[in-house]
């Protein structure tokens, strides 16, 4: 017959040691959570700063197609009236 494990007996005895591993794993959860919180929102930080310089260079594409084809209808209008004046 195997003799019982009184379970007070054990937490009387190991009760500070056992306190403070739990409020070391305590301390331990509320850090990595606090480093996470940091990360993402830097990461957030970064997607938006992303995202705003990528709608800048559709922006600028746009900008620099009009300007190609404005040049490219000047070239022709010029082009057009040169032939009528010889």
């Amino acid at each position: 017959m195997e003799p019982k494990i009184d379970v007070l007996a054990q937490l009387l005895e190991l009760g500070f040691a056992a306190a403070m591993a739990i409020a070391g794993g305590f301390f331990i959860v509320l850090l990595i959570k606090y480093i996470l919180e940091s990360v993402v929102g830097q990461a957030n930080t970064l997607h938006s700063m992303i995202t705003q310089l990528d709608n800048r260079v559709r922006t600028m594409n746009n900008e620099v197609v009009r300007i190609d084809t404005l040049i490219k209808e000047l070239g022709c209008l010029l082009q057009t009236l040169l032939n009528k004046s010889q």
